[in-house]
């Protein structure tokens, strides 16, 4: 039987072959992953790079992929001990690789940000372990169940196994910088993949004890370690954090924000299938798998749109419903922290325009929002020590013994001036009606060249908390 073959735009021709991957294939034709062929890779970002029209599940494949092409140059290191499994860790390896993403909700992170629901990589774990999906009957056929589950408990070894789903040179960056930069049709995150693949080793790690991970090796290959870094990072200013990405998600959120109040109250919304009933009520009542599989872009985009034309719906809803639909997107206006002297007078401010919008006859709740978009770049072990947190560093090896990280300065300054450096994006969000009463009450603290052309600057260091409304 011919191998099952998917044309891929960014990794050409991907090939399953029957014999000693079906396991892949029959993973791929359970319902619970096809699902994410309904589920976009970047949420509201098609509203600005048309192309951006990619799912969870080209993404999924091309991981598969990437982690089988990792894990095959891994058999040929001489490090790599002559008794391990290997054939059973590959296995292991690509399910994981490949079920990732498989617990992903509507709109992806923005859904999980919203409703008192569990973190996607928690449904995927239930997805793998609920005797009731396809998806864990195929890997409990396989002998691959537990083991599945262990790497996203990031309990598995050996560790390298791990490092392949889950660190700072895994398959998903690996897939999604070059996919995301192809799709928006940028150059940012475009980076030397085959030459980075060619120089990936194993080196015994110093934060593991000395055991197995991934490396690169230095003399060959810091400085595709260092495009992958810095392509990261400029994705991340230009593409991920978009003012208009931000205010259409930001949308997104204060719809579902409306919903959750008003199901707070006893009222939900006129149209309301079950699977979006029990999303609002799941705060008193535990979401069901069942349900929740039900949840997917095109679902909730039916319900906008049911919602943006039913007059009898609650008028926030209805409002920003139509208004997404119709792309009539908030505008944004950068604040400028180094602007704040006093933030009483800045909250004095804030209030001053929330009454404005209130006599305008909008809830400033809703038609006023901040936003601020935090990322780290590269995380070293001072994040560890610091933070308490599991650092990220790409480890530099040579002949089979880790010697520096990337960041080390005599190594790479480029990734040090990088690394442990909160880039963050602080911005208001409203519509387009608003723009004269925010500028007049807040003049004094938005960035400069935002009363020019309504660009937006990345600051660095803010401390502010992502996501959070004005109220």
């Amino acid at each position: 039987m011919p191998d099952r073959v998917y044309r891929d735009p960014i990794h050409g021709s991907i090939n399953f072959d029957w014999r000693n991957e079906k396991f892949v294939i029959d993973l791929i034709d359970t319902s619970e992953f096809q699902r994410l062929r309904r589920i976009r890779q970047l949420g509201a970002a098609h509203l600005v790079f048309q192309g951006a029209e990619h799912s969870r599940f080209c993404h999924s494949v091309g991981v598969a992929f990437l982690a089988k092409r990792i894990f095959d140059r891994l058999i040929e290191d001489p490090n790599l001990p002559a008794d391990i499994n290997h054939t059973k860790i590959r296995r292991v390896v690509l399910a994981a690789a490949l079920l990732h993403d498989v617990g992903h909700g509507p709109f992806s992170h923005l859904f999980e940000k919203t409703f008192s629901q569990k973190h996607h990589e928690s449904w995927g774990q239930e997805i793998i372990t609920n005797d009731q999906t396809e998806v864990h009957r195929v890997l409990s056929g396989n002998g691959l169940a537990d083991s599945v589950k262990e790497i996203f408990q990031k309990t598995y070894q050996p560790r390298f196994a791990r490092d392949i789903i889950s660190s700072q040179l895994d398959a998903d960056r690996l897939d999604y910088l070059l996919r995301d930069s192809y799709m928006t049709g940028v150059a940012y995150g475009r980076y030397d993949l085959d030459w980075l693949l060619e120089v990936i080793e194993l080196g015994r790690i110093p934060t593991n004890g000395g055991g197995l991970g991934l490396a690169v090796n230095r003399k060959k290959g810091f400085h595709a370690a260092e495009q992958f870094v810095v392509g990261r990072y400029l994705m991340y200013q230009q593409v991920y954090f978009h003012k208009t990405i931000r205010a259409a998600e930001r949308m997104i959120k204060l719809i579902f924000e409306r919903l959750v109040e008003n199901a707070a109250k006893g009222v939900l919304p006129k149209f309301c299938p079950e699977s979006m009933s029990r999303l609002l009520k799941a705060g008193s009542e535990p979401m069901s798998l069942q349900n929740y599989l039900k949840l997917d872009d095109e679902f909730m985009l039916a319900c906008f749109g049911i919602w943006a034309e039913d007059e009898s719906e609650d008028e926030i809803v209805r409002d920003l419903s139509s208004r997404l639909l119709k792309r009539d997107l908030y505008k944004t206006a950068s604040v400028d922290i180094g602007k704040i002297g006093d933030p009483l007078k800045y909250s004095s401010a804030v209030s001053a325009l929330q009454e404005a919008i209130k006599q305008a006859g909008l809830n400033p709740r809703y038609y006023l929002a901040s936003d601020t978009a935090e990322d780290l770049p590269y995380k070293d072990m001072t994040w560890f020590v610091t933070k308490g947190k599991a650092p990220e560093d790409i480890w530099l090896a040579e002949r089979g013994q880790v010697r520096h990280s990337l960041s080390d300065p005599q190594v790479s300054p480029l990734i040090d001036s990088l690394r442990n450096t909160t880039i963050a994006a602080k911005r208001l969000c409203f519509p387009a009606e608003l723009r004269t009463l925010v500028s007049t009450h807040l003049q004094l603290y938005l960035a400069d060249e935002l009363r020019d052309d309504e660009s937006s600057q990345l600051l660095l260091g803010l401390d502010s908390e992502p996501e959070k409304a004005l109220s």
